[in-house]
């Protein structure tokens, strides 16, 4: 068989084209930039979270649902460097109109996983009650009670997280709750951040 020269570098330069366009295409839909990374010299602890904004300024597109109202990101805290880190979630609900509270008392916030598996987040930011709310959510629940119990809950449902997509969000306010139903490229939205701070470790 005689191999053709042009035909072997024009299949050669298809493999390369599409591959190419595989990341570009996959870089366009996750775009997660580290937010911050701080390290006390005196403990060793530390700290790192991702941006709710794929660019320097907001914009609407960023929203991770279908109804484009909610901003996601992600914080790993470790007190101290002998500490084991925790996850915590954080959302913007870009609602601008009364919704009540996120209550620093009560509130909570949920992932309905593709597996069926329901995981609860107790809220751990302070009460606010604007027109665009903002929360921050540990990866327990409110049962949990000592730091290793919330390591060990933390790991298991960032295991879920990481291996089923996510379907719905639900927020609880003081008026009541909001469901959020994920765009499709961002069923994964937690593996996406978590990716980002994983690589900063």
């Amino acid at each position: 068989m005689i191999l053709n020269k042009n035909n072997f570098n024009l299949n050669k330069m298809k493999y390369i084209i599409t591959f190419l366009l595989i990341c570009f295409s996959t870089s366009l839909f996750s775009q997660v930039k580290l937010f911050r990374k701080t390290k006390d010299d005196f403990t060793g602890g530390l700290t790192i979270s991702t941006s709710p904004y794929k660019k320097k300024f907001p914009k609407k597109k960023d929203r991770i649902d279908k109804q484009q109202l909610l901003n996601f990101s992600l914080a790993y805290m470790q007190p101290k460097a002998q500490d084991k880190g925790l996850y915590y979630v954080f959302v913007i609900f870009n609602a601008n109109m009364d919704v009540g509270c996120f209550s620093e008392y009560d509130g909570k916030l949920m992932f309905l996983l593709s597996n069926g598996t329901v995981i609860e987040c107790i809220q751990k930011s302070d009460t606010d009650c604007s027109d665009m709310p903002n929360g921050t959510f540990a990866l327990f629940d409110e049962d949990v009670k000592t730091y290793a119990e919330m390591v060990g809950y933390t790991n298991e449902n960032i295991e879920l997280l990481l291996n089923n997509d996510i379907k719905k969000i639900r927020i609880y306010s003081t008026n009541g709750y909001y469901d959020f139903e994920m765009k499709d490229e961002n069923k994964d939205i937690f593996k996406q951040h978590y990716e980002v701070i994983q690589n900063e470790m």
